[in-house]
């Protein structure tokens, strides 16, 4: 009985060891993969080149071939990718498309690319270009960026001209049958205006 205590004992402290290493080797790796992630975020947005990208991609396929439990590895460099094709999209527009067209589908899926409308760019101040025709010398002059109530630039008003639009019978007709199924779903909602 006293063997069978010694051997338990035994082992116990075994298991204990086994999880205190693993526990110790995966706050390691934490460390480490936080480390990647700030090295990818304070990384300045025009530092940021093509071949980082590449880079990204290799590290996320060398991690996705040294798979762990948590695969927090890969997800460190896959998160640090992102943000790299984010900042390169602020910065070289062109270089981003180019790179995205090279590198998807082969080396990254469609949807872990960013998307434009989901990235803040930077807004240049608008600028007026003039050339007199008589000299053929070109003046380029700031314009200020109309800026909505959000705070964020706003495209300026369109230069073409007024159109107007000539209503057929067949218009009128169904435009005052739209008009009157709006006014009697809506509770007496209705426009003054005439026409289209």
């Amino acid at each position: 009985s006293g063997a069978a205590t010694r051997l338990q004992s035994s082992l116990s402290d075994e298991n204990n060891n086994d999880v205190l290493d693993k526990i110790t080797s995966e706050m390691k790796e934490l460390a480490q993969c936080t480390s990647l992630v700030y090295d990818y975020l304070s990384k300045a947005d025009e530092e940021v080149s093509v071949e980082d990208v590449v880079l990204a991609c290799d590290a996320v396929d060398d991690a996705a071939t040294k798979s762990t439990t948590l695969s927090l590895r890969r997800r460190s460099h896959e998160f640090g990718r992102y943000h790299l094709l984010v900042k390169l999209l602020k910065s070289d527009y062109d270089a981003y498309v180019k790179t995205a067209e090279f590198l998807s589908p082969s080396r990254i899926a469609r949807g872990d690319l960013p998307n434009v409308q989901d990235v803040t760019m930077n807004v240049a101040p608008a600028s007026a270009i003039d050339v007199d025709e008589a000299t053929g010398t070109t003046t380029t002059t700031a314009t200020s960026t109309i800026m909505g109530e959000d705070g964020q630039p706003l495209v300026a008003d369109c230069d073409l001209e007024s159109m107007s639009y000539d209503e057929s019978p067949l218009d009128k007709l169904l435009l005052s049958i739209f008009r009157n199924l709006v006014t009697k779903h809506t509770g007496g909602v209705s426009s003054s205006i005439p026409g289209i």
